[in-house]
């Protein structure tokens, strides 16, 4: 993989993180997933109680967060 290659995987993955930023604040005001919006795995209870309106798992929210 050389330099541009490089460079525009990390603009990919900006690009990718700021559209699910957007995603999620326009649906703030929407109940909580039972599913992940990105990997489709269930949203515990818990945390669909603990985080209004919670679009994605803990490791898919911890990934996007690491990018940001």
């Amino acid at each position: 993989m050389d330099e541009a290659d490089f460079s525009q995987e990390i603009v990919a993955e900006s690009t990718a993180a700021a559209i699910r930023r957007v995603v999620r604040a326009a649906n703030s005001g929407q109940a909580s997933r039972q599913d992940c919006l990105d990997c489709g795995q269930p949203i515990p209870a818990k945390r669909q109680d603990a985080v209004p309106g919670v679009q994605l798992c803990i490791n898919c929210q911890s990934r996007m967060e690491a990018r940001s």
